[in-house]
């Protein structure tokens, strides 16, 4: 087994055991219908230890592969204490892409949460979690904001490449600095970029606020209370797997 998977094991017993991932090589999904065909992270550790993950051709016959990463599925649903929520990814492809964003939030920017990067100047992705009540109407948005720029908001039959999955160009995708899934719980989406994604243009947000804007941490409202359940929860149970 070479360096790189022993890597990839250990990043996986670090996830947690719900999670909706699909083997990559590269930024490519391997195998056919992974959309609807998810593995969770001890199936992966599995087939890497045994050489070889099973995966599906188009006419769903098996056959092995050999991942260099693995991409987390977003839209699918995971459980969280007693309630479910769902993954959801922002990409921020490009300096434009970070730019709209606190455009978007009014100033507030991101909550802290898990992020991570292939290295390009710019690129980052961050990870959220919806409750379930809140998935109505959600759909994935690619917002352009400048030459070969953009913001993406991944939900149903998307997928994002977690680390430490090699990367063709940078060598390899990392976490963010404070940023690890070992250190950090994923955060709730904003309410902004729950309306952005419902939206059928950015110019058209109706964003329902109690407050004034700030610059610093953004107001949740009665999510607030939700967000530090489901952070202890998290933060629980990432380190139940770790030990």
């Amino acid at each position: 087994m070479n360096h790189h998977t022993q890597n990839l094991i250990a990043t996986l017993k670090h996830l947690p055991p719900d999670w909706p991932l699909v083997p990559t090589k590269y930024k490519k999904p391997l195998g056919y219908f992974w959309q609807t065909r998810p593995f969770v992270p001890g199936q992966l550790i599995q087939g890497l230890i045994a050489g070889g993950v099973t995966v599906l051709d188009k006419n769903r016959q098996p056959y092995h592969v050999m991942p260099t990463g693995i991409g987390l599925l977003t839209g699918h649903p995971i459980q969280g204490g007693s309630q479910t929520y769902y993954l959801m990814a922002l990409d921020q492809d490009g300096i434009s892409a970070s730019l709209k964003i606190l455009e978007l939030s009014e100033g507030t920017g991101l909550p802290h949460t898990i992020a991570f990067t292939s290295g390009r100047p710019g690129r980052c992705q961050y990870l959220f979690v919806v409750p379930a009540e809140d998935t109505s109407l959600l759909r994935t948005r690619k917002i352009s904001t400048g030459k070969d720029e953009a913001l993406e908001l991944r939900w149903k039959g998307c997928q994002s490449i977690l680390p430490p999955s090699l990367h063709p160009t940078t060598g390899q995708y990392r976490w963010c600095d404070g940023c690890s899934i070992t250190t950090t719980p994923v955060a709730l989406a904003p309410y902004w970029l729950l309306a952005l994604m419902r939206a059928q243009d950015e110019t058209k947000i109706t964003f329902k606020r109690k407050h004034k804007p700030t610059k610093t941490k953004p107001n949740l409202g009665k999510r607030s209370h939700q967000e530090r359940q489901l952070r202890k929860y998290l933060v629980r149970k990432t380190n139940s797997i770790r030990h």
